[in-house]
């Protein structure tokens, strides 16, 4: 007899106190189908009850036994229904109802069984798969070494005293990082500090815990994780707060009530309920996180102390975020979504344990655009490096799946307090950062920014934070004092510096930011600068030049930053900077190093495989490779398609920075496939790969144990399958993307270059979604060898502005390239192309090859200079200066192809417009040189660098004023830069030191010089670039002997301006007709009073009746003599001296008779005497000798002691020059400086 033997489990046997299951074995005949229907044996079912592990060892043999006996019977015969007895009967009803009753549970628990045994068989299975498999690839999982990186960061803490703080962080690496704890950057020592402290690490998860913190622990707490490949710190500040009113420091009075015992945030126990999950929002809308709790003791006064982070930021209530605790729920309000708002949101509270906090993500998406195909708003808009005068903003770029490339953004700033926003650039920025510049001193601002396609600009983003525009310096010259410990003093730096008038340079010129659209300049400002309001001066040269020009010309910079925008590509520039304030303006300071506009980095390369899991019946978790190439990543955005869609979505509107993410609100069921990019501050990379399409269903328990096994083959699978995508959908590679180039004729080439093209390539321009064909306005070509693709347009108007594209065709391979030229850009090419279309008509008749620039010759002579081309002898060329024209000696020869404006002795009056006019019977051309300004200063700083490598060292010249210090050199003029100094102390000119120049040489004079005046006096000629200085110790025996020559040349010059001289009324010759008067009358002069002789012939003349001699209040001379006979005639003179010297002058008288003719004149002369006669005889005083003329003294290149012998100079006297005889010899005198070499 075969016999199906049944085991089942039945739970929870009531009546039974020493066992919960029972096992029931049923032993079933193989009985035929009519028995076992009509049910007619009673034996049909033999029943073993076996009670768990209760059941002793004999009731185990007696059921073995009673089995062994039934499965050893030959036969058995079920009796007839009619046979059976009372007791049958009773004993098969009662057996029958029990197996009815349990048939129903002994299928389902038969099932379980079976389920439960398949599972077991799996796990099993995969488990012994894995050990193999990582038996074999034991090496390549070892061998994968990494440095260490933060999974998981730590969190800034803020806790009240005596509560516990957890800092946790997950660490990743191979080998195994080693982490270790800093406080303040000394390391945590669990010993020093028992029960202070207590480290933990556990799967990974790393933990320092402080248990009761007091005040003193607020700190920065940093781990430090470290292996063989380097170490990695992810740091957090812990704040301990003491709370208000606590007992610390304070006393409670007697007789006053107590204050209630306060229940601190700690002391409450929390428990979350229904937590807030996975939310998604549109921008523009509002949304709630709410978390309900159980609170105990629940207090209306005291509520729980709730935290929420934004992506581990913590969130402050204000406009943007409401936060509400109480009434046991945590509430958290966004009543103004923006994209901004996307991230992890988390939930803190402190329990009575420490924390407790739950985390889900909120997803925001783009408002519907005001135009379609418009872009979404850009990101995260901030204000950095903030100035007096100049702020830089920067954004993150939003993601675009199907709509059009960005072309650029706008940036618009608005007061706070006013409504009106105002557009910053015209044209749009391309990269993600903009420097803002004239903004007003102490105002605020908040800025926004829009981003700009094809199609449209889209809505703006959300402002920034209201920034100040101050000077960040201002706060560091301010030092503060404290007196007794109580009371404080704040003074600024300028205080310190004493009077400072002129500021010093500013130092450390560098490009801070360097970009293709704009570089950014940054420097130090100067110190000392002095209390009077200080502005800076920009200037540019082209690198190798040495010709600077004025940038800020209408701009007053106050901020050590400015942006430069208009530079030309492909040149290098080199900078610097002055200081100025209402004194004059600093040095320059030293030129930065050659700089070129360049983007330096570019977009990031596509980030590497994709690879998508299933996580939940909603969610799929999606994980990449890191691009090779990341140039300053931000972050990435993920898509998401449906199988055989064409339509993408974005997953997130944020840039997410980690390589591993988890795309909720997919559609259960649906098969999705997903690819990322990589963005930075020049935009989005190309996409990735698409990963392999999945479905979106829950996954296995099992699911990691899988994910060991299917990750050795994913690399050959991703492989493969981009090998396949590449062969089924071919493109045609290009190097250039389509571009466009203005060229000479005004005409405008838009063209590509592929990286590789076969002959049979065909191709087609579209523009405006309308194909053009070549023609001859559009002329379209190719060329296989350079693989360049070209359209050029000869007549580009306003009819232009559109979207050009290029679609090709290279057998199976194709591709198509964009170029959106509308607005600002469009304006751009177009007016390049109108100026190059003149300049085409321009050069077809006299025309100037280049235009009007200076030059200064080795002599300083400032040169105009411009060339010529086209021209024929009939040009004519005329010069100008304010609309009046300039003759010269020499006409302009204008076949010589350069024609120059010489400018000698160049000084302010030189200033003007300056104009060159070109013309003839084929049109004319004029050219415009503005010489003022920045102009103006170049060329002084050109003459200047001239005069200051000719100067002569300093040379000593005493003049009856004082010492004068000469420096010669080419030439000089007022408007040339110099500093005197005496004693490294500047000399400002004055009544005591007069600092004069001639365009020889510039010099100082020392008026009534004196002992403090001794010292080293020395002259700096400055240029724009350096500072030539020229030297002389006026101290010893050099001061000593100055001093006495100025002694004698004072004297000198008293004397001479106060000898006795005629003043004038004499005639050098006079004729008479005998019989009438002759009177010679003069007007003398001389301190004191000089004395008077008249002589004739050399005899004293006596006063007679006949020739009669007056001295009218010693101040008129006269010799009258009456009827003059020819004895009178002869040589007179007149004898005028004090004790400083005197004057002889002679008068020639000649007498005829009346009838005769007057005879010829013989002419006199007058003379000076630097000493009184020793006698009124003339016969005692010896010929005089005419006094000699100095000359100009010329310098040495360095005389320390130079001879200080200078000549005596003469006064200019009313009356024109005579022949004169001085009574008495002149000195000898010799020049007070030796030849100039």
């Amino acid at each position: 007899m075969l016999y199906i033997v049944i085991s089942a489990s039945i739970h929870g046997v009531v009546g039974e106190s020493h066992s919960l299951s029972e096992r029931v074995i049923f032993l079933l005949p193989s009985a035929s189908t009519s028995q076992a229907a009509s049910g007619s044996s009673a034996t049909a079912l033999r029943c073993f009850n076996l009670k768990g592990k209760s059941s002793s060892k004999s009731v185990n043999q007696v059921q073995h036994t009673h089995a062994t006996e039934a499965m050893a019977e030959p036969a058995y015969t079920v009796p007839a229904f009619s046979q059976r007895s009372a007791g049958e009967i009773e004993e098969y009803q009662r057996v029958s109802s029990h197996v009815g009753k349990g048939l129903a549970s002994i299928q389902k628990e038969l099932h379980r069984m079976r389920v439960a045994t398949k599972t077991q068989v799996e796990n099993i299975e995969i488990k012994r798969e894995v050990q193999e498999m990582m038996h074999k690839k034991v090496t390549s999982i070892t061998e994968t070494d990494k440095a260490p990186d933060f999974l998981v960061a730590l969190r800034p803490h803020a806790a009240w005293e005596k509560t516990p703080v957890k800092l946790f962080c997950t660490v990743g690496g191979h080998p195994r990082p080693i982490v270790k704890w800093y406080k303040g950057g000394k390391p945590v020592d669990p010993l020093s500090a028992p029960g202070k402290y207590k480290i933990e690490s556990k799967y990974g998860v790393h933990s320092l815990i402080i248990s009761r913190c007091v005040v003193s622990d607020t700190a920065e707490y940093s781990a430090v994780a470290t292996n063989s490949h380097g170490s990695t710190t992810s740091k957090a500040f812990v704040t301990v707060n003491r709370p208000a009113g606590g007992a610390y420091g304070s006393c409670q009075l007697s007789g006053q009530v107590p204050h209630m015992t306060v229940i601190h945030h700690s002391k409450l126990e929390i428990t979350m309920l229904d937590r807030f999950g996975v939310s998604f929002g549109t921008e523009g809308g509002s949304i709630s996180l709410v978390c309900t709790m159980v609170v105990v003791p629940d207090l209306p006064n005291v509520p729980p102390l709730a935290q929420w982070y934004r992506d581990d930021k913590l969130l402050k209530a204000g406009k943007l975020a409401e936060i509400k605790v109480g009434g046991g729920a945590a509430t958290l309000t966004l009543p103004h979504l923006a994209k901004d708002d996307e991230g992890l949101y988390t939930l803190r509270m402190w329990t009575k344990d420490g924390t407790t906090e739950h985390s889900a993500y909120l997803f925001v998406k783009d408002a519907a655009p005001a135009v379609a195909g418009a872009p979404g708003a850009p990101i995260s808009v901030k204000a950095f490096d903030i100035n007096s005068d100049y702020v830089l903003v920067a954004w993150k770029p939003p993601n675009t799946t199907n709509e059009a490339a960005i072309t650029g953004y706008f940036v618009d700033k608005r007061e706070s307090g006013s409504a009106t926003w105002s557009q910053c650039n015209d044209a749009p920025v391309r990269i993600c950062k903009y420097p803002v510049h004239g903004l007003s001193v102490g105002h605020a601002y908040h800025f926004r920014v829009r981003a700009v396609n094809s199609a449209g600009i889209s809505r703006p983003s959300r402002e920034s934070d209201k920034v100040t525009a101050l000077d960040p310096a201002e706060r560091e010259r301010l030092q503060v004092i404290k007196l007794d410990g109580k009371h404080e003093v704040v003074i600024k730096e300028d205080d310190l510096e004493g009077y400072v008038t002129l500021p010093g340079e500013p130092t450390d010129v560098h490009a801070s930011e360097i970009f293709k659209s704009y570089i950014v300049l940054s420097w130090k400002p100067p110190s000392p600068r002095g209390r009077a309001p200080l502005w800076y001066i920009i200037e540019k040269s082209v690198s190798g030049t040495g010709a600077w020009q004025r940038i800020n010309t209408a701009v007053k910079l106050q901020s050590p930053r400015y942006p430069v925008f208009d530079l030309e590509a492909g040149k290098k520039y080199q900078f610097r900077v002055h200081s100025e304030n209402l004194y004059g303006a600093s040095e320059a300071s030293k030129p930065t190093d050659p700089i070129e506009k360049v983007d330096e980095h570019g977009v990031p390369s596509a980030p590497g495989q994709v690879v998508a899991t299933r996580n939940t019946k909603s969610s799929v978790f999606v994980q990449w490779d890191p691009p090779k190439h990341p140039n300053h990543l931000i972050g990435y955005y993920i898509d998401a398609s449906l199988v055989g869609s064409k339509t993408w979505a974005p997953c997130n509107h944020k840039p997410y920075k980690h390589t591993r993410f988890v795309v909720h609100g997919l559609t259960p069921g649906e098969t999705y496939v997903f690819r990322v990019q990589a963005v930075n501050i020049y935009g989005l990379s190309d996409e990735s790969q698409e990963s392999t399409p999945i479905a979106v269903e829950p996954a296995l328990k099992s699911f990691i144990l899988i994910f060991f096994i299917l990750e050795f083959y994913l690399a050959a699978l991703n492989t493969m399958l981009e090998l396949s995508y590449n062969i089924r959908h071919p493109i045609v590679p290009l190097k250039h993307q389509l571009n466009y180039e203005v060229l000479e004729k005004g005409h405008v080439r838009f063209w590509l270059q592929c990286l590789k093209m076969s002959p049979a390539v065909t191709y087609r321009f579209i523009v405006n979604d309308k194909e053009v064909t070549s023609s001859d306005s559009h002329k379209i070509s190719h060329d296989v060898n350079t693989r360049v693709i070209q359209m050029t347009v000869d007549h580009f108007s306003k009819a232009s502005e559109a979207t050009y594209t290029v679609q090709i065709h290279d057998g199976r391979a194709k591709n198509q390239s964009s170029l959106v030229l509308v607005r600002d850009v469009f304006k751009a090419v177009l007016k390049e192309a109108e100026f190059q279309r003149s300049e085409h008509i321009r050069k077809q008749g006299p025309h100037f090859a280049e235009y009007l620039s200076y030059h200064v010759d080795d002599d300083c002579t400032v040169l105009l200079v411009c060339k010529v081309a086209n021209v024929k002898k009939e040009t004519v060329f005329h010069w100008l200066k304010d609309e009046e024209e300039i003759v010269l000696a020499t006409p302009p020869n204008v076949m010589s192809g350069s024609v120059a404006l010489p400018i000698s002795l160049f000084s302010r009056k030189d200033q003007g417009h300056y104009k060159a006019k070109l013309s003839d019977d084929r049109g004319k051309d004029t050219s415009v040189f503005d010489i003022s300004g920045q102009v103006f200063d170049d060329i002084i700083n050109a003459i200047a660098h001239i005069a200051g490598s000719s100067a002569s060292e300093l040379v000593l010249q005493c003049t009856p004023e004082g010492i004068r210090l000469q420096c010669y050199m080419k030439y000089y003029t007022e408007e040339i830069r110099t500093a005197w100094l005496h004693k490294d102390s500047k000399i400002s000119s004055s009544e005591k030191m007069r600092i004069a120049g001639t365009a020889e040489m510039a010099w100082m004079q020392i008026r009534e010089p004196s002992e403090k005046e001794k010292g080293h006096y020395s002259i700096q000629i400055m240029d724009a670039t350096k500072s030539h200085t020229r030297t002389f110790d006026l101290s010893g025996q050099a001061y000593t002997d100055a001093y006495e020559e100025y002694l004698r040349l004072k004297a000198a010059a008293f004397a001479e301006k106060n000898r006795g001289r005629v003043v004038g009324g004499l005639p050098d010759v006079v004729t008479i007709m005998e019989q009438k008067t002759l009177s010679l009358t003069c007007t003398v002069w001389g301190d004191p009073s000089p004395e008077v002789t008249w002589f004739k012939n050399e005899n004293e003349v006596v006063s007679t009746e006949h020739a009669k001699i007056t001295l009218e209040a010693n101040k008129f001379a006269s010799l009258t003599i009456t009827a003059v006979t020819p004895e009178d005639s002869g040589k007179y003179s007149i004898n005028v001296r004090n004790k400083y010297g005197g004057e002889f002058v002679e008068i020639t008288v000649s007498v005829y008779k009346h009838g005769e003719s007057p005879p010829e004149p013989k002419m006199g002369g007058r003379g000076a005497t630097p000493a009184p006669l020793a006698s009124k005889t003339p016969a005692q005083t010896p010929t005089p000798a005419q006094t000699p003329i100095p000359q100009t003294p010329t310098p040495s290149l360095k005389s320390p002691t130079p001879s200080l012998r200078s000549p005596t100079p003469t006064a200019k006297s009313p009356t024109p020059p005579r022949h004169v005889k001085s009574p008495s010899p002149a000195r000898s005198l010799k020049s007070p400086t030796p030849p100039r070499k």
